[in-house]
């Protein structure tokens, strides 16, 4: 079974991924900042965090640096949610692996198959 945070600050968008993914077969939880997201995961092992850029307390950024610093061979994989085309954004996220970006506005059913594809389970496979 996976299990998926979702970050953002926007509780619609939230409340979507959620339902979307849980309808796939994964387990969801959702953070409305990086900050909270940093205390769930110090509780759960993530196998997925889907996080947007811009967010207060700790930006999309800032968390995966913060959760690059924390995690011990055990990284999730980011799905960065962004509507910004900063060069130096993606010219960071290049020394991440782990690490993709989904330009908004997000196609939840594109974001399932990407997050399926990543799992290695194919869309009729809810594991």
């Amino acid at each position: 079974m996976s299990w998926i945070l979702v970050v953002d600050d926007e509780p619609h968008v939230t409340r979507l991924a959620r339902t979307r993914l849980e309808r796939a077969g994964h387990q969801v939880e959702v953070a409305s900042n990086g900050q909270d997201a940093l205390e769930r995961m110090a509780a759960r092992h993530f196998d997925v965090l889907v996080t947007d850029v811009c967010m207060p307390k700790l930006d999309g950024r800032e968390l995966c640096e913060a959760v690059r610093k924390r995690s011990q061979n055990q990284e999730p994989f980011i799905l960065m949610v962004t509507s910004s085309a900063e060069e130096d954004l993606h010219r960071w996220a290049e020394e991440i692996p782990n690490l993709e970006f989904m330009e908004k506005p997000v196609s939840l059913l594109r974001m399932v198959a990407r997050i399926d594809a990543v799992l290695g389970r194919s869309p009729q496979d809810p594991r």
